[in-house]
């Protein structure tokens, strides 16, 4: 029988290339737990200090309370697939014919411990966890757009925030509806909250009349 011997300058090899994999796995598993310092608020009794306000031609209607199929803590982006996440608010538009299947929902996420250095990295890999699990499919940082320090001020005094516009969104959260608008809004120390439009009707999100824009002001930390 055939014997295989090792030199010391092979073991060595095998010994480096063990620790060039065993570094970058434990380096990865650091950078996904990043986002867990958020925890899902999934009734009305909780709250984090956040102030809700039915705009005009706005009513609230009932929370669906599905459940939750929402599981950050384990992955950094996990694979899409069908989810239901509770409602913390929710404002039905009730002015024109165009917006009248507009629902406007809120979702929050209580701040547990970030600090100041940790927070928007943090912020931005729960938002992509939320973003693609309502989606029902995958989304990145380039699928957003930031939002001015300015308005963020104006609308709902929030630290930081993004945008994105989601196409035929599948999942149980945006059932029965082709168009989402997404909005995340964070505060250091407090949290997050998730806004969704979602409408059949193209006008409703983006027209300066539309249920989109009526419901800017729907919330304020």
């Amino acid at each position: 029988m055939m014997k295989t011997h090792f030199s010391g300058n092979f073991r060595y090899k095998i010994i480096l290339c063990l620790l060039l994999c065993i570094i970058p796995a434990k380096g990865f598993s650091e950078i996904i737990s990043f986002g867990t310092n958020f925890r899902h608020l999934q009734n009305t009794f909780e709250t984090m200090k956040v102030k809700f306000f039915v705009p005009d031609n706005f009513e609230c209607i009932a929370v669906p309370q599905k459940g939750t199929e929402l599981y950050i803590k384990f992955a950094l982006r996990p694979k899409p697939k069908p989810s239901s996440m509770s409602t913390t608010r929710s404002f039905k538009s009730t002015k024109s014919l165009s917006d009248e299947h507009t629902e406007v929902r809120h979702c929050l996420f209580l701040d547990t411990g970030t600090t100041t250095q940790s927070f928007n990295r943090e912020f931005i890999v729960f938002m992509l966890n939320c973003a693609s699990l309502v989606s029902g499919r995958e989304l990145t940082v380039a699928d957003f757009s930031s939002i001015s320090k300015a308005e963020l001020t104006k609308t709902c005094k929030a630290d930081v925030g993004y945008i994105c516009y989601v196409a035929n969104p599948h999942s149980r959260f945006a059932s029965g509806y082709s168009q989402m608008m997404l909005e995340f809004y964070g505060k250091q120390g407090t949290g997050i909250v998730m806004r969704a439009t979602v409408s059949n009707t193209t006008k409703a999100l983006t027209s300066r009349s539309g249920a989109f824009m009526k419901a800017r002001g729907s919330f304020s930390f």
